[in-house]
């Protein structure tokens, strides 16, 4: 019959337009806040990742506007350890600045392993920040 074919939501959006004239049923609209909130709570709380090039380039004002959101960041120096976080241990890329060339990959052996996590980030549609050899880097 027609009644069934109507889901619990629009049967209840047909009896409130019915007997109220109104658009949306109360219940409804919670539910969708809820779900709009939920959403909303998820980017609040995004992971961050911040990749250093070097000592003197950390994540500076990054790290203030990301604390100042409720963004957990988490600083890794690429010049100390070469092995790289998990693709799914951030939601977030910063990659900052540094002296070196995007081609020194044999001077700077990490920087093969960089290129590889920024392109599966990308893929993995991360949100991106480069800052002057980051920027190059994601290019």
């Amino acid at each position: 019959s027609k009644e069934k074919s109507r889901s619990a939501p629009q049967k209840e959006l047909d009896l409130r337009v019915s007997k109220a004239n109104v658009g949306i049923s109360w219940s409804l609209f919670t539910r969708l806040q809820a779900e709009k909130d939920n959403r909303h709570y998820t980017l609040q709380k995004m992971r961050i990742l911040c990749l250093q090039h070097v000592s003197f380039e950390g994540p500076a004002a990054l790290a203030d506007w990301a604390q100042a959101h409720g963004h957990p960041i988490l600083s890794h120096r690429l010049y100390e350890d070469g092995e790289l976080p998990s693709i799914k241990d951030f939601d977030c890329l910063f990659i900052k600045g540094g002296p070196m060339n995007i081609y020194e990959e044999a001077k700077y052996p990490w920087l093969e392993l960089e290129k590889a996590l920024i392109r599966e980030a990308i893929a993995w549609g991360k949100y991106i920040i480069g800052i002057c050899l980051g920027g190059q880097l994601i290019a």
